[in-house]
């Protein structure tokens, strides 16, 4: 679809949104993505391209907490935008991916509120060269046999009071990561 104005608005419980071709692109929603999926919602993307969308908060997916989304197959969800800033899955909540197989063209932009955690159940395969981080500052790492958003280095957040950090200890803790430029 090609429109001014949210793509598809899913905010109603227990609905499901199915994805396994097609395109969304060239939207310009007034604040939560392209795609809005909100708590009780089912988000199934196994094909398709969900790109070249504009938000004032994820260009192309927002998923609040408590919606579920699974990616399998060959789903393309990037080059969506914030500010002319890589802006594609956003997770808003603590919530995780269920992912399927994954086709190598698969290709997925991914960012979060609460970094340096697992964003996927469990899986056997190392899909980061299909799901990537939308900053270069919070890649997608395979670990514990799951994704992670993590974090790099010279970073601040709130578990440390805004003090600037190369490396910091917080395994366990939540905690939102503040841009370089904040002070």
């Amino acid at each position: 679809t090609e429109n001014s104005g949210d793509g598809v608005m899913n905010n109603s419980l227990d609905s499901k949104f199915i994805m396994n071709d097609g395109e969304i692109s060239g939207n310009s929603a007034g604040t939560n993505g392209t795609i809005y999926a909100g708590a009780g919602i089912k988000l199934n993307i196994s094909g398709g391209k969900i790109t070249e969308n504009t938000a004032a908060t994820a260009g192309g997916i927002y998923v609040t907490s408590g919606a579920k989304i699974t990616l399998e197959g060959n789903p393309v969800v990037y080059d969506n935008t914030v500010d002319g800033k890589q802006n594609n899955l956003y997770l808003a909540g603590n919530d995780k991916l269920t992912l399927g197989e994954l086709k190598s063209t698969a290709k997925i932009g991914i960012g979060a509120a609460t970094i340096n955690r697992a964003i996927s159940t469990e899986t056997e395969k190392d899909y980061t060269a299909s799901i990537v981080g939308d900053s270069s500052k919070y890649p997608v790492v395979y670990k514990e046999k799951a994704l992670w958003i993590d974090f790099t280095s010279d970073h601040r957040h709130t578990a440390c009071d805004g003090v600037k950090h190369d490396s910091c200890n917080h395994q366990n803790q939540k905690w939102r990561a503040w841009e370089k430029t904040d002070s």
